[in-house]
């Protein structure tokens, strides 16, 4: 598999790992400790890289495995493992309760003669909860994020699909400078901030994996019926609309949501979640796989619920806290 190959369960503890030759040879991993077998002694922190013609496999013996590829990353390489036979015992529910932060991207691209000037902020300003479980922050990217415009088109009020493209084609015929100004990539990061909004709302989505054409996995994402998400939040809108009023600019939205009903978010969480069991999830308290106690999942895969802000320090948390289970380096040769 890419970048991580695991033998039979037999000799679960042998893991072959791809290193490129061109890149400097990585540090020494430490020597198992023999007689600590079935028990969690310190971590071996392997770097995974896609495999290539010239970066043949070399073995190393580990003790135990910390995974933290994000929660993309990490949901593929856990159903790979699965799916290849390497880590047969992984929870059926991988890939269940993925979360997106229940999130909203939208954006105001300020007229070029304002007097804001978002460039010249820090990235991450003021932030407002326009109701209990709504928090939204402003954002701004510099001046060289201009590909970012590529995400957005104008928005529509509470349009989408063919209703929203009707409402573009007609602003495009009553106010077509300002709106191929809206649709102009270039120059828009100096003029333009979004307006992120996240919520703690129960939704979810779920990533499938399918054996892809040349090896490897593909994540399908499907919808949770059980906890659907909405496809707007207007919370969102309606702050976004008034912004553009006040600042003279052009409210903006993602294109797929505004296309077709389909969020887009930033903040991408779960998937191999804490849980009881292998019947509620991937990993238990302590963020170990069940079935294989040694190998840990340690960024946003593990995270169970919308945190409704930004998850970096959650993640980190969490993190910190699974590392305090693990005992000293020197404990482990008593």
């Amino acid at each position: 598999m890419p970048g991580l190959r695991l033998t039979p369960p037999g000799a679960s503890r042998r893991i072959e790992r791809v290193r490129n030759p061109l890149s400097p040879p990585p540090a020494r991993l430490p020597r198992p400790n023999r007689r600590a077998r079935g028990r969690l002694h310190g971590l071996a922190l392997l770097r995974l890289s896609a495999p290539s013609a010239l970066a043949p496999l070399s073995a190393t013996a580990v003790t135990a495995l910390r995974v933290a590829a994000g929660a993309l990353g990490t949901n593929r390489l856990l159903a790979q493992c699965k799916l290849s036979g390497a880590l047969p015992r992984v929870s059926e529910r991988l890939g269940d309760l993925v979360r997106t932060n229940s999130e909203a991207i939208h954006a105001v691209r300020t007229a070029a003669d304002s007097a804001v000037r978002p460039w010249n902020d820090v990235a991450i300003s003021a932030s407002i909860h326009p109701t209990p479980d709504t928090h939204i922050e402003l954002v701004t990217f510099g001046q060289r994020a201009d590909a970012v415009s590529m995400l957005l088109m104008p928005l529509t009020g509470n349009a989408t699909g063919v209703r929203a493209v009707v409402a573009l084609l007609g602003a495009l015929l009553t106010r077509p400078i300002r709106m191929l100004r809206a649709l102009w990539p270039v120059g828009w990061s100096s003029r333009a901030f979004f307006v992120l909004a996240m919520q703690t709302a129960d939704n979810a989505i779920r990533l499938r994996a399918r054996r892809g054409w040349f090896g490897g996995v593909t994540l399908w994402s499907e919808a949770d019926d059980a906890r659907r998400m909405p496809n707007r939040i207007p919370i969102a809108r309606e702050i976004t609309e008034w912004l553009a009023k006040r600042t003279g600019g052009t409210a903006q939205a993602g294109a797929l949501e505004v296309l077709f009903g389909i969020p887009t978010t930033a903040h991408l969480l779960g998937g191999a979640v804490i849980g009881r069991d292998t019947s509620t999830g991937v990993i238990d308290a302590q963020q170990r796989v069940f079935g294989y106690e040694n190998l840990l999942v340690c960024d946003g895969a593990a995270v169970p619920a919308n945190p409704g802000v930004n998850p970096a320090l959650t993640i980190t948390a969490m993190a910190e806290r699974a590392m305090t289970f693990i005992p000293a380096a020197h404990q482990s040769e008593q």
